[in-house]
């Protein structure tokens, strides 16, 4: 039985694969796929599909930010196999998509191409059975839960990536791969932060209508800053931002 699957709010980021780095789509027929205000970044394929391989069927991607994923084949972000399309409406692709889109830098606060802050571990410890590694920097001052969601290269000699569960003053938590490959005492590692800075070209520039998510990926409301006009919001509300996270006033 045909039927669909619908991603809200969703940050793809740091995977690897052979066909699409971070998603290979390949529904049965007809059904679909649809990413509403998700990010893409910084995802790899050895085949085809820097951030996505859309394969068989449709996959439609509206308010999605999809930027710095490579691959070894045709350097696409977005790749289209035998029988299979990809729709996209008010995204930011880079090198372009079909469709009212755009195609500049996104303006992320901290990028993986900007200096970035960091340090170096003076602590790890692992949890094998729950799948969780505690990082420990004692000269950090974070606010307490600020870093959730945040990218991180936990190691900048072996470039292992991750998102950050949580964090303490001093620690950070990660989940998913137990123990982290590279990560180990003094080892130096840097932050990096996929929200989007006030000049950013993706704030209030997405399509506002009914399967328009109410909250971005932090659990924060999509919000009016006045840049609808500027930067080509549309529909009702004309002010969602393009990607997984809202830029907050």
């Amino acid at each position: 039985e045909a039927d669909s699957a619908v991603f809200e709010s969703c940050l793809f980021v740091t995977n690897e694969s052979r066909l699409g780095g971070a998603v290979y789509t390949n529904p049965i027929p007809g059904s679909s796929v649809a990413f509403l205000g998700c990010t893409f970044s910084y995802n790899h394929a050895t085949g085809r599909g820097g951030a996505v391989l859309a394969l068989d069927e449709t996959s439609t991607f509206k308010n999605c930010l999809v930027w710095g994923n490579t691959d070894d084949s045709a350097n696409e972000q977005i790749a289209e196999g035998a029988g299979g399309s990809a729709t996209a409406d008010r995204c930011l692709v880079e090198d372009g998509w079909p469709g009212d889109n755009l195609d500049q830098p996104p303006g992320f606060v901290v990028s993986a191409a900007a200096a970035a802050v960091g340090g170096q571990w003076d602590a790890v410890e692992i949890d094998d059975d729950y799948r969780v590694t505690v990082l420990t920097d004692n000269q950090a001052s974070w606010t307490p839960h600020s870093l959730v969601g945040r990218l991180i290269l936990v190691d900048e000699s072996d470039d292992y990536w991750s998102v950050v569960y949580d964090n303490t003053a001093t620690q950070i938590i990660l989940r998913g791969i137990a123990p982290i490959p590279g990560a180990n005492v003094g080892d130096a590692y840097k932050l990096f932060d996929l929200r989007l800075a006030a000049n950013s070209p993706c704030v209030d520039a997405g399509r506002g209508d009914a399967d328009t998510p109410a909250l971005d990926l932090a659990g924060l409301p999509r919000q009016d800053l006045g840049q609808s006009t500027a930067n080509g919001g549309v529909g009702t509300p004309a002010y969602v931002d393009i990607g997984a996270y809202e830029r907050q006033p």
